[in-house]
């Protein structure tokens, strides 16, 4: 594999956190070379001395509130913080600024525990700090961020994170509701548009917001469905000017009015599970079976955001998300991952468990479920991505829903399939139509096995699996004219 082949293959492979991370990190390093060669108000060690205190703040104060609360702290959450306030905050310069500054930091780490529902955070912690500072008689957030000479680095940073979450609908919409709000109030014309518009891309920090803020999966609808309209909602605001009492408008209070929305119409809960069972399904493919309090509540295939701290955690970090790969019909809630060598440290440490221990998972989400009325389906699983499938199928079956589904399963090995007794019955019960394809066997899903099924035109495909698998079975389905294609996807793959 060539040095650039191996960059994308770690960049692709790191966890929703730590991109973000990372790119808040290469964002602080870029205004840092431009501070050194004067292209920004700041000096070097003026930033430096920012970014030492935000994070010392944030960090501490998000662990003694976590310990007080007794949640499992997540570190890269709370550096993440306090890297984008880092960026909304100026850098402070006298002793006022700084206590600015640590009181932003404190407010956006409490935030996350006292303006919470079933122990879930309702508002960004960068953006409510934003809100609440200037309130208190500090400073309020300048958004230096957006400094033209930190636009490319920013850029980059927003492509990436967009392409890596799959995020281009959300952040189009904020873009569109943001030009819809200009026009209405008359800001943006057909006189000005040629130069407005790009002073809205170089001078505010739109590509920021709409790449670092708005994209944060626990403060925004759970629904694919509803994601449009919450960036329509927010950039609409932030075109706006109006006022809420002491509160004027701003990037951040549109949001903060965003995740309000997102709260009202989402289902958000935290979750402690406790392991009853756990059992080998497949080769190094584990199935644990957890029972919930408060039990949860969710559509098949659907997936959750799973917490585990442990020490001396990898580059993938302490939270994970994962299908759910039981039924609502079943009582418990079941978990199905294979043991890849070497593991990472979640999933190793996660293997170890004992019946009896409890972990904490939160944040349901995923629209990776066909309707209940739908017929004439086709479900393309490569490897471990059968685990939405086992949810689907086991629950047609208990509902005794009898419908046309074809299940094309790929693997590299005949002892990678798991599930087979189950779907043997779902053949016998409800007309479930199997087919094993063995790699290492030179067995492959091709155009003609696609064309082998009746009027397969007719049919909404759902594909599961490795991301690269996902594209190339999504181009073959698109080589025959078929559109109504469906691909799982979940943050932080």
């Amino acid at each position: 594999m060539s040095k650039q082949n191996k960059f994308l293959a770690f960049i692709d492979s790191l966890t929703m956190y730590k991109a973000v991370l990372y790119s808040l990190i290469f964002l602080f390093a870029s205004s840092l070379v431009a501070s050194v060669f004067d292209y920004t108000y700041f000096k070097p060690i003026t930033l430096l001395l920012s970014l030492a205190t935000i994070t010392s703040v944030t960090v501490a104060s998000n662990f003694l509130l976590s310990k007080l609360y007794k949640v499992i702290p997540n570190p890269e959450s709370a550096l993440i913080t306090s890297l984008i306030l880092l960026f909304l905050f100026s850098p402070p310069t006298t002793s006022t600024e700084y206590f600015t500054l640590i009181i932003a930091g404190i407010i956006a780490s409490s935030s996350k525990y006292l303006f919470n529902f079933n122990m879930v955070h309702i508002f960004n912690p960068a953006a409510i700090a934003a809100v609440i500072t200037p309130l208190l008689g500090f400073d309020g957030a300048i958004w230096w961020v957006a400094t033209p000479v930190l636009i490319p680095s920013t850029l980059i940073v927003a492509l990436y994170l967009i392409r890596k979450l799959r995020r281009f609908e959300l952040a189009l919409s904020y873009f569109g509701g943001l030009i819809l709000g200009l026009i209405i109030s008359k800001q943006l014309t057909q006189n000005n548009f040629s130069t407005f518009l790009p002073e809205i891309l170089i001078s505010w920090p739109t590509i920021f917001f709409a790449s670092i803020m708005l994209i944060e999966p626990l403060t925004m609808p759970n629904k694919n469905k509803l994601l449009n309209l919450f960036g329509i909602l927010v950039g609409f605001l932030g075109a706006n000017q109006y006022h809420l009492g002491p509160v004027f408008s701003s990037p951040e209070l549109s949001l903060v009015i965003g995740n309000i929305f997102a709260f009202v119409l989402s289902n958000k809960k935290r979750y402690f599970l406790q392991l009853i069972n756990k059992e080998l399904v497949a080769d190094n493919t584990y199935q644990f079976s957890f029972r919930s309090t408060p039990p949860v509540s969710f559509n098949p295939g659907q997936y959750l955001e799973w917490s585990l701290s442990h020490h001396n955690p990898d580059i993938r970090g302490i939270r994970r998300y994962f299908t759910i790969s039981s039924s609502p019909t079943e009582k418990e809630i079941k978990l199905t991952f294979k043991l890849f060598s070497p593991p990472s440290s979640f999933k190793n440490e996660f293997s170890k468990l004992k019946v009896g221990y409890k972990i904490q998972a939160s944040h349901i989400a995923g629209d990776f479920t066909p309707q209940v009325s739908a017929d004439n389906l086709v479900f393309i699983a490569g490897g471990i991505g059968i685990t939405p499938f086992r949810s689907i199928i086991r629950y047609y079956l208990d509902k005794n829903f009898k419908k046309n589904i074809y299940l094309l399963y790929a693997s590299t090995n005949e002892g990678d399939f798991a599930f087979k007794e189950l779907f043997q019955q779902a053949s016998k019960q409800i007309g479930l139509q199997t087919n094993y394809f063995v790699s290492s066997k030179g067995q492959k899903i091709t155009t003609d096995t696609i064309r082998e099924i009746k009027n397969y035109q007719n049919y909404t495909y759902f594909i599961s699996g490795p991301d690269a698998m996902v594209k190339h079975y999504k181009s073959i389905l698109r080589s025959l004219g078929i559109h109504k294609i469906k691909t799982d996807y979940f943050p932080g793959f």
